[in-house]
């Protein structure tokens, strides 16, 4: 009945933590490679040719990480997309073409703010 009047179930970074923290941890091992990368290239500007081999070997493993961990959110980010997509044509299905154009125009993310503010609801 609750999807008759417009309420729909939350999205996935609301309801699965296992998706959020996933997104997290992509997010930390970005920044991380990108920091080893700045060291490699400082390293490789000093000449320091055992530097340069043990920051390699880092930033190639923890590249690694990230595009494992991105896979894993751009399927998320599918998974989302088709839940929504589907619950906009049930509401197009039911007679209400206003809330199906509202359901599809949500973004698949929120912004940081609402993400914040999701992180301080869990703690």
């Amino acid at each position: 009945m609750l999807p008759f009047v417009g309420v729909t179930p939350a999205p996935g970074y609301v309801t699965s933590p296992d998706q959020l923290a996933r997104r997290e941890r992509y997010e930390a091992e970005d920044k991380y490679s990108r920091e080893l990368k700045y060291k490699l290239n400082r390293a490789v500007a000093s000449h320091d040719a055992e530097a340069v081999k043990s920051l390699t070997e880092q930033y190639v493993q923890a590249r690694r990480r990230v595009m494992e961990l991105k896979v894993e959110t751009q399927k998320d980010k599918a998974k989302a997309a088709a839940a929504r997509k589907q619950h906009a044509t049930s509401m197009r299905q039911q007679g209400f073409p206003a809330m199906a154009a509202l359901i599809g125009s949500l973004p698949l993310e929120p912004d940081a703010k609402a993400r914040e503010y999701f992180r301080s609801q869990q703690a």
